[in-house]
């Protein structure tokens, strides 16, 4: 899902500028509602099989890749006439959301797939969990019919030609250019520890083997992964909450970041020398921390300044850069553990991290913020 993406987010992007946000809304979440409703009944009738997905997924995917900016954009819509305060406020509630909608997904998954398991059967549950999902996209498309309308500027220039002038405009203004080069690089290594993530429980916090943890027992590696997971997840809500809190006080946002990017390294080193589920936890949990903390504050610079006709085509660089960054630091950081360990490559990661925090908080004006 992530590589298409990462791919066509940028260009496709042209379509919330060139149409009503509104418009475009609707028909992405009723083509992700088609999606879900193609994976259930294939689930259901238990003739899915690999590729069957991995297409579901790419299409997905494609779908994300001009579903997620418009929202995004839409939302910044909403709230822009509040002032720049209030553009903040949002992108910190929106980010909230999203972390925990990721918590309580797969929470959730957990309890309706043995529930609806009958006769012992997984794919049964399996069946159940993806109709629930896509009953959701219902309530979202009822949801976006209940949206009022906005004024929005639509752009009707060329294809080609709003895909190079959104790159153009991006690049040339100082604080977006460097705002998208620290979410790249900032996705880079604080999801570096992901695809390791095995390797960390395994070798680092079972050690001692399975029975080493006593109740846990089959299947102690997999539930002590999902544990982690939460705790990422769970960092990350707790400080989306407060930048959002803070989004009407003058707290310079290269503080912010300087701290998060901090957090994040520190937990990423934890994670990396992690012997015990507890260190463990508290080193993802920093992570999420610290990655929320900066990133929600970056983002929220990018919102506010960005002027209505790019919104939508600086979202979709937005989350290239994001998306773009995680794909590759997943890539890069797999194969350079491989060559030097988990350990080494985790430590590095975070060491770099904490070095961008202090480039943030010795820079007069890192961002380029205009706060008039």
């Amino acid at each position: 899902m992530y590589f298409p993406t990462m791919i066509l987010a940028t260009p496709l992007s042209v379509l919330i500028d060139r149409f009503p946000k509104k418009k475009v809304l609707y028909w992405t979440n009723t083509l992700l509602l088609l999606q879900a409703i193609a994976v259930a009944v294939l689930t259901i009738t238990k003739v899915i099989t690999m590729p069957m997905m991995l297409g579901l997924s790419a299409f997905l995917g494609i779908v994300v890749a001009v579903d997620a900016p418009a929202r995004d954009a839409m939302k910044t819509d909403l709230v822009a006439k509040e002032g720049k305060a209030m553009i903040g406020a949002a992108n910190a509630a929106y980010a909230m959301m999203v972390t925990l909608a990721q918590i309580l997904g797969p929470f959730l998954a957990s309890l309706t797939i043995p529930i609806f398991s009958f006769n012992n059967d997984v794919m049964n549950g399996l069946s159940m969990t993806f109709l629930l999902n896509a009953a959701s996209y219902v309530a979202v498309i009822v949801t976006v019919f209940m949206l009022k309308d906005i004024k929005e500027d639509i752009s009707r220039y060329p294809v080609m030609k709003m895909i190079t002038g959104g790159i153009k405009y991006a690049y040339l203004n100082p604080s977006i250019r460097i705002c998208m080069f620290g979410i790249f690089i900032s996705s880079v290594l604080s999801f570096s520890w992901r695809p390791m993530l095995p390797n960390i429980v395994n070798e680092g916090i079972l050690h001692e083997g399975v029975n080493g943890i006593g109740i846990l027992g089959r299947g102690a590696s997999e539930a002590v992964q999902g544990w982690l997971y939460a705790g990422a997840g769970l960092g990350a809500f707790i400080c989306a909450s407060i930048i959002s809190a803070l989004s009407h006080r003058n707290v310079k946002s290269k503080w912010i970041v300087a701290i998060g990017t901090a957090i994040a390294g520190t937990g990423l080193m934890l994670l990396a020398s992690a012997h015990s589920i507890l260190v463990g936890l508290l080193g993802t949990f920093m992570i999420g921390s610290g990655f929320a903390l900066s990133f929600v504050t970056v983002r929220g610079i990018v919102r506010k300044t960005v002027t209505p006709e790019f919104r939508g085509r600086i979202s979709g660089i937005d989350y290239a850069s994001f998306f773009g960054g995680i794909v590759s630091g997943s890539v890069v950081s797999g194969c350079i553990a491989e060559k030097i360990g988990y350990t080494t490559t985790l430590s590095v990661s975070g060491i770099l991290l904490i070095m961008i925090g202090l480039w943030s908080a010795v820079s007069k004006n890192p961002f380029h913020e205009n706060n008039n």
